[in-house]
């Protein structure tokens, strides 16, 4: 407020000197005894605590309550306790303004300061008791409103919790929602149901509070979309349960639409049950092939390609045995083309794809062919891991993947066939 503003003003103090708050005594104190109380004509003025006089004593109080001082100490600051009587004069002096002193005696008001000359507002206890009078409760470290003064005045904190009612309205104002995406992004609150970012309640008609419904989705199961979802609620919740679909395998595409390694025309994902296994750099299996599994150096389960020499010499250690062997044994068929980072996937069950080799090493003196006489021929390994059509039965031990379910001239370099690896031997 600008200095000459504050001129005319009934509360601005001009070096107003010292104050003292004067009341009545309205109840006899012995000489004798503590006194914890004391009951006045007034106690409007009097500061919240502090310090009264009677007479030659002096007494500290601790709060107001109606017409009484509480929590009263007296013969206080080296004076004696003696004898008041009603009537007698009850004495609370003021010290003058100033910018030296500390602010708990001064009067509540505006200020002009003597030295800068310049108009302050300073809030504390106000002699002035009236209905819209601000003060500085320093017991409870807050500022109050006399919000009544009828009978007594009646202060009130100033907070976000209390207050007088207001008077009932209507919300005309731009209201925003927090916490929800922007459907372009959907991030961090992925999930969240409010749809309206923000809604302008000041235009006509009021714009719809939306939101985002949540359904159930459907899901290609063997190529057939599948609702794999189910939605219940109760009063405050919304319950999404993944329903179980049993694992069908579709065989009902032609042939040539079932194999191939592209992941537009892969099925070997669901005609079989699978494993994920890591490899090392150097030991990459390729979709097709027949892996074994191994303890790397990085102490994990990996797999690699299935190789040997000598059917004799190397399938032997394949065989799980104590003390573990290097290699622990046959895990399947690599139905993907994995790398360092990405895991192979690793056909143990089931219907899978195998690349088909006409070399029949290490089993010599046996032929091989890529036609396939009936449906359920054995199917053997080479040493390279891929699949071979023998004439005849080789002599243990030789490694089985399981059998063939095609029949015919086998084109593509795969075949399809019904897995269960194993060792033979004698």
């Amino acid at each position: 407020m600008a200095y000459k503003s504050v001129q005319n003003c009934n509360r601005v103090f001009r070096d107003p000197g010292a104050v003292t708050i004067i009341s009545i005594l309205d109840a006899n104190i012995s000489a004798m005894g503590a006194v914890g109380t004391i009951t006045l004509d007034s106690i409007d003025d009097f500061s919240q605590s502090g310090y009264v006089t009677i007479g030659s004593e002096q007494f500290y109080y601790t709060g107001k309550s109606g017409v009484t001082l509480t929590g009263v100490t007296r013969a206080v600051k080296g004076t004696i306790a003696s004898m008041h009587s009603i009537g007698d004069n009850v004495l609370q002096p003021r010290p003058s303004p100033s910018i030296t002193q500390p602010l708990t005696s001064n009067l509540a008001g505006w200020y002009i300061d003597g030295t800068t000359d310049q108009a302050s507002l300073r809030v504390f206890d106000s002699p002035v008791i009236q209905q819209g009078v601000i003060r500085f409760n320093p017991d409870a470290g807050v500022f109050q409103g006399c919000v009544s003064t009828d009978p007594n005045p009646v202060w009130q904190e100033f907070n976000a919790l209390q207050g007088p009612q207001g008077d009932p309205g209507i919300i005309n104002a731009i209201l925003t929602y927090e916490n929800v995406d922007d459907p372009s992004t959907l991030t961090a609150n992925i999930g969240q149901v409010m749809k309206t970012l923000s809604i302008d309640t000041s235009i006509t008609p009021v714009p719809p509070v939306e939101v985002r419904s949540i359904v159930s989705g459907e899901t290609s199961i063997n190529g057939v979309l599948i609702d794999t979802l189910g939605i219940t609620q109760t009063a405050n919740e919304l319950i999404c349960n993944p329903q179980p679909v049993p694992l069908t395998w579709d065989m009902t595409s032609m042939v040539g639409t079932l194999k191939g390694w592209d992941t537009t025309n892969q099925q070997a994902y669901t005609w079989a049950t699978t494993a994920r296994f890591p490899v090392e750099s150097g030991n990459e299996p390729v979709a097709g092939q027949v892996v074994v599994t191994y303890v790397s150096t990085g102490n994990k389960l990996c797999v690699k390609p299935l190789s040997f020499t000598n059917a004799t010499a190397n399938l032997a250690p394949l065989k799980v045995s104590e003390p573990y062997p290097p290699n622990l044994g046959i895990a399947g068929i690599c139905i993907n083309n994995p790398s360092i980072t990405i895991p192979a996937i690793i056909a143990t069950s089931g219907i899978a794809q195998i690349k088909l080799s006409t070399n029949a090493a290490p089993y010599t003196g046996m032929t091989t062919s890529s036609t396939i006489p009936y449906s359920g021929k054995l199917c053997l390994v080479n040493g390279s891991g891929e699949g071979i059509n023998t004439n005849s039965i080789a002599i243990p031990p030789y490694i089985q993947i399981g059998a063939f379910l095609e029949t015919g001239l086998i084109t593509g370099g795969n075949v399809i066939v019904r897995l269960d690896p194993r060792i033979v031997t004698l």
